[in-house]
């Protein structure tokens, strides 16, 4: 399923040939997962077609609203932060799109009264398996560091011309008062 999304991001936001795509795709990779985070997180599990359905969606949204990404000087920051804030506002819906399922799964098993055919207990296992690992994808695709903005750099406190003459002069009577 991945696979397909990657596929997917490169036919919509990347030329052919592109060397930036085996430069972003790591990042890509991170931000494509960001939603099976969520839904880890809260401890809710989604089928791999609607999650793939879901992803799909959005990468068209992203494509169709705009020339942002166009201009966009890094990608996968755009793409990452549009995924974010559409699960900001709409991560509601998800949350209950994958609940409705995990409700369908659980009625199924109390009418059935632990009759549960092997095909859905394994189709069950497999779905929990896929956010899991897509999860963990997004966890290993994670920057090591936060890259901050220039303007927000710390500011290294540094002393004056003045302070530091002053500083040197008190070093040197110092000094001599020593000897």
């Amino acid at each position: 399923m991945l696979d397909s999304l990657l596929a997917v991001t490169f036919r919509l936001f990347y030329s052919k040939g592109s060397t930036a795509w085996y430069r972003d795709k790591k990042a890509i990779i991170h931000a494509l997962t960001t939603p099976a985070e969520y839904l880890k997180t809260r401890g809710k599990r989604m089928p791999p077609e609607d999650y793939a359905k879901f992803m799909y969606a959005r990468l068209e949204q992203i494509h169709a609203h705009g020339e942002k990404w166009r201009k966009h000087p890094y990608f996968p920051n755009y793409l990452l932060k549009c995924i974010q804030d559409h699960l900001a506002w709409h991560g509601d819906d998800l949350i209950e799109d994958a609940s409705a399922f995990g409700n369908v799964m659980t009625d199924l098993a109390a009418k059935l009264q632990g009759t549960l055919r092997e095909s859905e207990i394994k189709r069950a296992e497999a779905e929990e398996r896929t956010i899991a690992i897509l999860a963990q994808a997004h966890e290993l695709t994670k920057p090591k560091r936060k890259i901050t903005p220039k303007a927000e750099a710390p500011a290294v406190k540094q002393l004056g011309l003045f302070s530091l003459l002053l500083l040197i002069g008190f070093l040197c009577q110092k000094l001599s008062a020593g000897n």
